[in-house]
Order: C-alpha cells, then structure tokens, then sequence
C-alpha cells in the first residue's frame, strides 16, 4: 500500500507559451508521477470552466487562482490517501468543487491532480498507464491518428471557413506502418504548396486557398503521388460554430451564404465527390435539426462542440441519432473518474471514441494510455510532425513494439466498408 505524501501544483507554459498547470504526486515510497493540462483555445458553454486569473498578466489567462486551488484547498484533503484510490480522491475534489462546471475550483486544478494522481499510482503498481486505467480491457488497440494537414477556419490567416482538414491512414495494419506513410504524405504536400509559394514550412499548413475543394483536390494529390490512394481517406472537421450565423440561421462556407438546407446539401455533394468518411462538427452546437438530415452511412458524424465531453449532451445525441461518433478531451471533465464513465457510456453504445488534445497541449503524454485504454478507434494529436504530437506517436510505437497491440485501421475499414 503506497500513501499520498504531497501534492504540488506549479504553473507552467504551453507550447504555445501560455501558462497552465503541472501538478506533482509524491507518495510514501518516494513515487513521483507529474501530469500537465491541456487547455483550449475557446471554452464550451458545455464543457467544464477553467480556472484563469483574470486580470493584465498574460492576457487574463494566468494559472495561479488554480495552482492555488490545488496547494491550499485540494491537497490537504487527499494527504495520507492511498493513491490507488482514483474513485475516492476524485469524488473528494467533485464534493469540494460542489458544481456540475467546476466552477469553484476549475477544471483545470481538478484534473491536474486526478490525472497525476492516475500517473503516480500506475508507477507505484509498476504497471502500464493504460492497463491502470482500465484493467478489465480484453484487447488493447492502438488507435488510428487522424493527421491534421491544412488548418481553416477563425484565427487562421486564409480564407477557409472549415477548420481541419485531415487524412486519415485506415488502410494499413500497424501503427508503424501508418505513421510512415504519413511522413511522407506530409514532405510531399509540403512539395506541393511552396512549389505554388502558398505555404512557409511550419507544423500544420495554412496555405492560401479559400475552397473547400482546392483543399481536398491537394490533400489526395499529395496521396496518389506517394502510392497511398487505397490506403487512406479525408476527414473534415468543420468547427461549425465558427461560421454560424445565428440571427441569420445561415452558414459561411466557401464565401457564401448558406441556409440549413442548402449546408446539409453541401456536405452531402462533398462526401459523394471524395473518400471523405469522417466529419466532425459540421454544424453549430444547437442545430440539431441538420444533424438529424445527414445520413451516418458508411461515414463518422462526430460531435465536439455539441458534445464538449458532457456525458449528458452525448445521451441526448445518441438517443435522438445525431451522430455516431464523439471526441474526448480531458480537460473538458475534470476528473479521470468521469472521462472513463463517459468513455463506457460510449462503448457500450456503438459510438465511435476519438481522442482529442487541446490547442495549447503540453508535452503530456496522458492521451496516448487514456485512448489506448478506453479503445479509442482515432486521436486527433495534430500533424505528423511537431509536440505533442511525435511524443504520443512515439509512446504509441513504443507500446506497439513491445506489446504487440492490434492497429484499429482493420477495424474502422471494415466496420465502415472503407477502401472498397
């Protein structure tokens, strides 16, 4: 039996050099396990609040009322537990929060210490992260990264209303082999886009285009060109919500103005025109009724925005056949304990489960246990290249190297007869 000695919060900076919160576990034996906290670019009216300071110092964004939250409210009341209970120490925190959105102690303090607490206590079993987490899985697989080439969309200097587009490696059947072949795929879109002067090397491109078609035409040029057209598809993430009108009822896309009608139309004629068989967010968070038009044959509708990893919001929309496929993001939640709930919740019901950082992402590793944990079938990690990125894509290779884990690429192609 190992015992929580001390917890220490401390702020720390994204890679995007915005601060957030590292929390640090130490228990009796002297087992130190650390865990960082992903932070999104805009905040969910669903998902739960994060804890900033407020104020001029660095733009409002501070961690400092939550590394207190931690060292003054949280840490006195988990001293002297023993650190393999997840379930215990987390509902302490949700009693003392004492809010569905974490609004008295955030939920960045919240699941700094809870995945800390989580990453401290598979050390001190020595067992793997994953196997921790859910011991009772019969098959670990590792999940299909959805690489993320061309970003879009609101903050991004083109003219691209949708967000992400993104290739997908089904085809293949090992994470090895998928992740080299994305390698490539991405050194060759690079070829394409400076060739045209419409791209600086960076992470993910943001080209000058402003068609949705241009895009995807680019996308599987640069497939065909390195022999992978019958191993991949596309994917769109469309953040919606960005280019929603909502006094209007319209959608910007493409520089036109769309109703409801004519959006879901739009989708529909894209998705016959390419290999595309992943969508996420393609319309605003409450506009249910065009996600009740779109057809899930043969293709993932996933819900982010409208979901925002709220067990209740993926209730309503499974019930009312909104989608059949949901993102996680632990910073969304709170607690390890709620995202595994919510995480069987969707398994237990045909959804899809893809894994998801956030936009300021730190060097944590957490995600790539947690997806292979819970069976996730995609994350959604970034590009190919850059942190967090390699460091997940690493920490899969090494897993697959040494465990022998199935690739879920065969899985998703059958179930959605892709490739055929």
């Amino acid at each position: 039996m190992d015992k929580i000695k001390k917890v220490t919060a401390r702020e720390i900076l994204s890679l995007m050099a915005l601060p957030t919160i590292e929390v640090e576990i130490e228990t009796e034996s002297g087992t130190i396990g650390r865990a960082a906290v992903d932070i999104g670019t805009s905040i969910g009216k669903y998902e739960a609040l994060t804890l900033f300071d407020g104020g001029k110092r660095l733009f409002g964004q501070g961690n400092l009322k939550a590394v207190q939250a931690v060292n003054e409210k949280i840490a006195p009341q988990l001293i002297g537990l023993e650190i393999t209970e997840q379930k215990t120490i987390d509902s302490i925190m949700l009693e003392l929060d004492g809010t569905p959105n974490k609004n008295n102690l955030g939920g960045n303090s919240l699941l700094g210490v809870s995945m800390a607490i989580a990453k401290t206590a598979a050390m001190s079993l020595r067992v793997p992260l994953h196997k921790y987490l859910c011991p009772d899985n019969k098959e670990y697989m590792i999940p299909v990264p959805i690489f993320v080439m061309i970003h879009g969309g609101v903050g991004f200097a083109n003219q691209l209303a949708l967000e992400d587009f993104c290739i997908i490696p089904t085809g293949f059947n090992t994470f090895k082999e998928a992740i080299e072949s994305g390698i490539e795929i991405y050194y060759k879109l690079y070829d394409l886009l400076k060739d045209k002067h419409l791209v600086a090397p960076g992470i993910t491109f943001v080209p000058q285009m402003s068609k949705t078609r241009e895009v995807l035409d680019c996308l599987l040029k640069s497939i065909k060109l390195c022999g992978y057209q019958e191993n991949y598809t596309l994917g769109l993430d469309a953040a919606a919500t960005e280019c929603f009108n909502a006094n209007q009822g319209t959608y910007n896309i493409d520089q036109e103005e769309m109703d409801k009608s004519q959006t879901v139309d739009f989708y529909k004629k894209i998705i016959k025109e390419y290999p595309i068989f992943y969508l996420e967010d393609p319309f605003d968070e409450e506009d249910i009724e065009s996600y009740q038009k779109i057809q899930h044959n043969g293709i993932q509708i996933v819900g982010d925005d409208l979901i925002a990893s709220n067990k209740q919001r993926l209730k309503m929309s499974s019930d009312l056949k909104l989608i059949n496929s949901t993102v996680l993001k632990p910073n969304q939640i709170g607690t390890i304990t709620e995202l595994l709930e919510i995480a069987k919740y969707a398994n237990q019901n045909n959804i899809d489960i893809i894994s998801s950082i956030r936009s300021k992402s730190t060097n944590e590793l957490f995600l790539a246990d947690f997806s292979i944990a819970v069976n996730a079938v995609q994350i959604k990690a970034g590009c190919v290249v850059g942190y967090p990125a390699t460091g997940i894509y690493n920490r899969f290779l090494e897993i697959e190297d040494k465990n022998k884990y199935k690739y879920q690429g065969p899985f998703l192609k059958n179930k959605y007869s892709l490739l055929t």
